[in-house]
């Protein structure tokens, strides 16, 4: 009789991939709370330092850097733990010093990778706009105030742009997170148009689990927002220059969320690797 193989961590979270992903981020903080707080700090000075002109540059780029380290590291113990014991192993043992010296090249690669792509978007965009004759109304606001229907009329291309970069991200990031290089890593973020990407992203259970996932990220998103409208504006009721220290406190959230998103972001990458496999 042949012997059943074991299913490994990543193979069992497929079948409640939200479920399972939502799960692991939260097991990702619990397991090492030091670490995730230690990175957060630090996160939040650099992007506190990114307002100084000139150091503000340098900082953003390490700042980037180090969620790109966060995002390989979690990405890698997922992917490579056989069992739940191994993925806690990995994560009770990092710390930010060991996730700098060991991912700082290839999350330097794969931020420099998609500083190209985002550029290169942005330029695609204005010139779409730009041939319209469109992009002197657009810095006025005379077509959003004008002619609404123009304004959408122009900026719908981009817009799918956009939403199509952002929908194949996640089998982007899984092919990242298999490199061990900086140049690997660069490279890895072009696989954005291989047709390999394509054609796995446009399947019935990545679209199903795109469109899950999708729900879920506005949902949260919506929720956010609300709650720091709420806390800005009772802040602001109680002492309007309290209004300086609530966004103060906000930004620190927002760093905080960021780092628990790029932690998410791994995991749900390479569930969205593993369901569109060819077996």
């Amino acid at each position: 009789m042949e012997e059943r193989k074991e299913m490994n961590i990543v193979d069992q979270a497929l079948a409640h991939p939200i479920k399972y992903a939502i799960m692991l981020t939260k097991e990702v903080y619990s397991l090492n709370k030091s670490f995730f707080w230690g990175l957060s700090a630090i996160i939040v000075v650099l992007a506190l330092l990114s307002e100084i002109p000139l150091l503000g540059l340098i900082a953003t780029v390490i700042s980037g850097i180090l969620m790109f380290s966060l995002f390989l590291f979690t990405g890698k113990v997922f992917y490579k733990a056989a069992t739940m014991d191994m993925f806690v192993e990995e994560i009770e043992s990092i710390s930010v010093s060991k996730l700098w010296n060991n991912y700082w090249q290839p999350a330097f690669g794969a931020y420099l990778g998609w500083v190209v792509i985002v550029l290169g978007t942005l330029f695609l965009a204005g010139f779409m706009v730009a041939v319209t004759g469109q992009a002197d109304a657009l810095m006025t606001g005379d077509t959003a105030a004008e002619n609404p229907m123009m304004l959408f009329s122009v900026m719908t291309i981009p817009m799918l742009i956009v939403s199509l970069i952002l929908y194949l991200v996640p089998l982007v990031f899984a092919n990242t997170i298999r490199t061990d290089t900086f140049g690997d890593a660069f490279k890895s973020v072009f696989s954005l148009f291989k047709s390999d990407v394509w054609r796995r992203a446009f399947t019935g259970v990545y679209f199903k689990y795109m469109a899950l996932l999708g729900l879920v990220l506005i949902a949260f998103v919506i929720v956010m927002i609300m709650v720091s409208a709420l806390f800005v504006t009772l802040l602001g009721g109680i002492d309007p220059t309290m209004i300086s220290i609530g966004v103060l406190l906000m930004v620190i959230v927002m760093v905080v969320l960021q780092v628990i998103l790029n932690v998410f972001y791994a995991i749900t990458a390479i569930i969205a690797d593993r369901m569109t496999q060819d077996d």
